[in-house]
């Protein structure tokens, strides 16, 4: 069919133009199509001549396209001719079973074989639904053949889809054999049928199967070695967020695990779970202990091992350590401790001698994360790294040096009797030694570089961190020299309460110039007298806590360079405001989440952290003269939370939280030094709520999740909202909350539910 137009002169110029209405014949003419050939192959003894059936072609492509239906018989191939893109083809043959094909069609023109295998019937029902509750129309049934059937024998996994009826029955068409059976309907829970034996011409009646709600975690265990897995102990038990928590708590948690055993095809299913993160333990000796996070969603099926969780046997590790002997001759002492990265525990320690050759060997380990710290002879640590152990014995190699460090220390310009800790108070690596009273010292290091030093004198009374000592040999030898000098400062003063009487109490000070970013402790006496000796000169804070929830707020002063000008300093401490709650969700109180609550308006010294008990409690402490707090809610399976509070008054804050999360990555020019209190950090902002980074990463880690790119920092499980990030120093932070951001260093946007917000973060 045509229509002729005549278009102005000034459109073309040759007068008429014929236009074309395209007819159905002509534009599959244009449309770039492909022949597709599909043969029958059938598996079992039948006569192939004789079948014959119906097929369907699906589009699965971004565009819409009607499916196109085809008949199929044995004695030749069906011949589709189709657009290029994604297919599904479907066959239904009476008498069989085929699994659907999935078809990339490009250019080029393909056959393809639809296996045929002799079909019989499954039929069964399902008891009365719950209450108000609507009757499904469907049953979707997985299949799998029984594990000791050979898989060339056997169809492979799938799944059919089959009506349910007004009586609640189906019936559905599987192919022949033995196979485990599930059946899930709706958002109800899945339910099993065992070694299900499907013979030919014989219907398999399987009963009323029950219906019910709830969230559930399913999954399966195999064996390295192959072997059965019945009897594997799998346990259940709530991903404690916070900190380790006191016994009594770890009896009441002790309720909230859940366990079962797997069952002959190694298969495991826990019902009725509440929300939340949970540890996973599979246990069967002799193979060692296998452990993985589980997430549950409320009314959800968590499938967490598919393919299954496998068992491996214990391993042996074989350390090869030089020097083969420590600085005084003796055998390396070598201590080996179970990492757990989600709870950031180790579960168990291992200790032994490497001998005189300087070989350690260790057998019957879990394929685990392992630390690694090697002792000399005199109990200090030398060394320490993290190894990993994987699903092989492994041979692992130690090297180090050993520097003869000798120098002084002094106070002022006076030498300092003292005990030095090279590796810091808390380093994984610390070597003692001791200033004699001309402060003199002499110990060995395992390398040069930079060390933080601890300093603890008794008189005058001192307990300081260094940050960097810089330790160098000099030339071709394994000697240094260093000199430590403190500063002859004294800040003194006394603990009283708040009728002016004395009162015993821990005194923490923190300066901004100690670089080491540590706080300084002092135990007073019954007079409330206190004395510290070698603070760098400069802004300081300090406070008291007498116990009992008693404390003195923190006290802003000047630390002096001259010592006799130092005014002596008076702590009023008195009874802080106890701030209890819960933190709930749709489901229920929430066990294990770490809360932390500190002042929004001042300055503080330490934070104030909780982890919930079994019911969702807390307790925490505030200062009774703060009327705003910031709280981050940190719970695990749920999403974490930031938010700025006035305090109660009847000092009862519930929190609820939910699974509704997205993921937010800070993306930083290069990692971040968090020993230098002297350069910005990464702080997060959601409205005036303000957090650092550094609670955020020590959250992620005891989820567990990677973070090893230290200029990517990644959190999956944050609140949907407004976010602002930005870099400042400890002198901007009280600025954040009151909205004055560091120009230049902030990056703001929008995290959506199930999305991904990037915030980048440069120094101007």
């Amino acid at each position: 069919m045509s229509m002729m137009s005549c278009l102005p002169r000034r459109f073309w110029r040759g007068g008429c133009l014929v236009l074309l209405l395209a007819t159905p014949f002509l534009a599959a003419q244009a449309e770039d199509l492909v022949d597709v050939s599909i043969r029958l192959v059938v598996r079992g003894d039948v006569e192939l001549a004789t079948l014959s059936g119906q097929g369907e072609a699906v589009w699965y492509g971004k565009t819409s396209r009607e499916t196109q239906n085809f008949e199929i018989a044995a004695s030749h191939p069906a011949a589709l001719h189709l657009p290029r893109g994604r297919w599904l083809i479907r066959l239904a043959i009476p008498g069989f079973w085929a699994a659907p094909i999935q078809l990339e069609l490009g250019a080029e023109a393909t056959t393809v074989d639809a296996v045929l295998w002799p079909s019989g019937v499954v039929s069964g029902g399902f008891t009365d639904l719950p209450k108000g509750e609507p009757a499904p129309r469907e049953v979707m049934v997985f299949f799998r053949p029984d594990p000791k059937v050979d898989k060339a024998k056997a169809p492979p996994p799938g799944r059919v889809t089959c009506p349910v009826d007004d009586d609640l029955a189906f019936s559905c068409k599987l192919p022949l054999g033995k196979f485990d059976l599930q059946f899930r309907v709706g958002s109800f829970i899945p339910r099993y049928a065992w070694g299900v034996q499907l013979a030919s011409g014989s219907e398999k009646k399987l009963g009323r199967i029950d219906l019910r709600k709830g969230s559930s975690v399913l999954g399966w265990v195999a064996t390295a070695d192959d072997r059965s897995p019945l009897g594997t102990k799998i346990t259940l038990k709530p991903y404690v967020g916070g900190a380790e928590p006191r016994q009594d708590m770890r009896d009441r948690l002790k309720s909230r695990r859940f366990k079962t055993t797997v069952n002959k095809q190694g298969f495991f299913q826990i019902d009725d779970l509440p929300p939340g993160a949970y540890i996973l333990e599979a246990r069967l000796l002799p193979f060692a202990l296998k452990t993985t996070t589980v997430r549950v969603f409320e009314g959800q099926v968590t499938e967490v091992a598919n393919p299954a969780l496998v068992l491996e046997l214990p391993r042996t590790l074989t350390l090869y350590i030089q020097p083969t002997v420590d600085p005084w001759g003796e055998p390396w002492q070598v201590e080996l401790s179970e990492f757990n990265r989600r709870t950031q525990q180790t579960t168990r320690t291992l200790r032994g001698e490497a001998g005189y050759a300087g070989v350690y060997e260790q057998e019957r380990l879990t394929p685990a994360e392992y630390i690694v710290h090697l002792q000399t002879s005199r109990e200090q640590t030398w060394w320490s790294e993290t190894i990993e152990m994987e699903a092989e014995d492994l041979s692992h190699s130690i090297t180090t040096r050993i520097v003869d460090v000798r120098g002084t220390v002094t106070l002022g310009e006076d030498p300092l009797e003292a005990e030095l800790m090279f590796g810091g108070r808390w380093g994984a690596v610390r070597l003692n030694t001791k200033s004699d009273e001309e402060g003199k010292f002499q110990l060995f290091l395992p390398r040069e570089g930079d060390w933080q030093v601890g300093v603890t004198g008794h008189k005058p009374p001192i307990e300081r961190e260094i940050h960097k000592v810089a330790i160098e040999a000099a030339e071709d030898t394994d000697r240094a020299w260093v000199e430590l000098e403190l500063p002859d400062t004294l800040v003194r003063g006394q603990v009283v309460n708040v009728l002016g009487n004395p009162v015993e109490a821990i005194v923490t000070l923190r300066s901004e110039a100690n670089l080491a970013n540590e706080s300084v402790q002092r135990s007073t006496g019954e007079d409330g007298r206190f004395e510290m000796h070698g603070i760098p000169p400069g802004d300081a804070l300090i406070s008291a806590d007498a116990g009992e929830g008693r404390f003195a707020e923190p006290m802003a002063f000047q630390v002096l360079k001259d010592a006799d000008k130092q005014e002596p300093l008076v702590l009023t401490v008195e009874n802080y405001i106890r701030l209890r709650g819960a933190v709930f969700s749709a489901a229920g109180p929430v066990p294990g989440v770490r809360v932390k609550v500190a002042p929004a308006e001042t300055p503080y010294l330490s934070v104030r952290t909780a982890t919930t008990d079994a019911q969702g409690r807390y307790e925490l402490v505030v200062p009774p003269s703060v009327a705003e707090i910031h709280v981050v809610v940190a719970p695990p399976g749920f999403a974490l939370r930031l938010l700025r509070t006035p305090v109660p008054k009847d000092h009862q804050l519930n929190l609820r939280v939910d699974q509704t999360v997205g993921t937010l990555i800070a993306e930083l020019k290069e990692p971040v030094d968090w020993t230098d209190p002297t350069i910005p950090k990464p702080y997060l902002l959601r409205g005036s709520a303000v957090e650092g980074f550094s609670f955020l990463v020590s959250w992620a880690h005891s989820l567990g999740l990677d973070l090893s790119d230290r200029t990517r920092i990644s959190l999956p499980f944050m609140e949907p909202g407004s976010y602002t990030a930005c870099l400042a120093t400890s002198a901007e932070y009280m600025g954040l909350a009151l909205g004055v951001l560091p120009e230049g260093r902030c990056d703001s946007g929008k995290l959506l539910a199930g999305g991904t917000l990037v915030l980048r973060l440069k120094e101007k």
